[in-house]
């Protein structure tokens, strides 16, 4: 990371969303509830490129119908953080967040689907399971999650109801204060995932969800007490008879309880 600020740089001050697929939905998804058509936007991200966040709130928000691509490579990565120097920091900002029309199981068959969303950040899921919400492709986030209500914190990378059409490898997140990645339902993959010194669990999935999870690397840092993964199924769904549990097929992992604190990235 040397030549970290010789990279293409942006710069994000609040909240961005793409889209307006996080605002409530009728029962045909991409028409909202007002009438309106979802708006398909893409955020497309080059190679190299370093996005820096003012302090505080500041995340990223991909909403349904929408889609980020963010096609890094293993000489360029894409990298997002903070806007001090160094990556030792963590909620420093928000985090990214991706809202599909993947499956969820709070929702109902001919029932309009909108769950609230990770952040405060609108709604999402639907009943498309290969929805597609664009590429992360060696990308790194690091020093996120910020507290933006009390006990409630943004994950580094949260996916809500996304979908299997949607790629996700060579990811990174580094120094997050909640979970490093959190998945609430949908079927997205992933593979090529490194989570290291993230404050809350370095991985987590509820919700319903079923996607794969293949060559994961999880190193917690020791001082933070939480685990390397959570797996969970709301007790109030399974009070009300919910049948859909979350059943992720996982292969290749190696966690680590790091003998050391938090150190730079």
């Amino acid at each position: 990371l040397g030549e970290v600020y010789k990279r293409p740089i942006w710069r994000i001050d609040g909240r961005v969303t793409v889209g307006n697929g996080n605002l409530e939905m009728s029962t045909t998804e991409g028409t909202l509830a007002n009438g309106a058509a979802v708006i398909n936007a893409t955020l497309e991200i080059e190679a190299g490129t370093q996005i820096v966040a003012s302090p505080g709130f500041s995340n990223i928000v991909i909403t349904r119908g929408s889609k980020i691509e963010a096609n890094g490579t293993a000489e360029a990565p894409i990298i997002m953080s903070s806007e001090d120097d160094g990556f030792d920091g963590n909620q420093e900002w928000g985090g990214l967040i991706l809202q599909g029309y993947g499956n969820h199981n709070t929702c109902t068959a001919g029932a309009a689907c909108n769950v609230d969303s990770e952040g405060e950040s609108g709604f999402a899921g639907g009943f498309t399971p290969d929805d597609d919400s664009g590429t992360l492709r060696y990308l790194i986030v690091a020093e996120g999650g910020f507290e933006f209500a009390v006990g409630n914190e943004i994950n580094g990378i949260s996916f809500v109801g996304v979908g299997s059409g949607t790629t996700v490898e060579y990811i990174q997140v580094h120094g997050n204060f909640d979970d490093g990645v959190e998945f609430y339902g949908g079927s997205v993959n992933a593979k090529y995932v490194v989570l290291t010194a993230n404050g809350d669990e370095s991985l987590d999935w509820d919700e319903g969800y079923v996607g794969n999870i293949q060559y994961l690397l999880a190193v917690q840092a020791a001082d933070e007490r939480d685990y390397c993964s959570e797996a969970d199924l709301s007790p109030a769904l399974i009070h009300r008879g919910r049948r859909r549990r979350s059943t992720p097929r996982r292969s290749r992992w190696s966690t680590y309880h790091s003998p050391q604190r938090r150190r730079p990235l």
